[in-house]
């Protein structure tokens, strides 16, 4: 899918998935949050991130966790 952070756009691999699709696994997320059932009813544009996305486009920065894109 393509993405955008900012003025440059890249293409990302990614999975539309439910609100409660983390829940739904028993899995909690480390850092930042995941989806919420009201994210799905209002669908909400939000992405979590992997690991490996996370370190390779943004060098693990926490402050692009929980920020739009611009």
């Amino acid at each position: 899918m393509a993405v955008r952070y900012g003025a440059q756009p890249e293409e990302a691999e990614g999975d539309m998935v439910s609100g409660t699709f983390f829940s739904g696994l028993g899995v909690s997320l480390p850092l930042g949050r995941g989806f919420s059932d009201e994210d799905e009813s209002k669908h909400a544009p939000l992405a979590v991130l992997s690991y490996n996305y996370w370190t390779r486009r943004f060098a693990r920065d926490r402050e692009v966790l929980g920020r739009r894109s611009m």
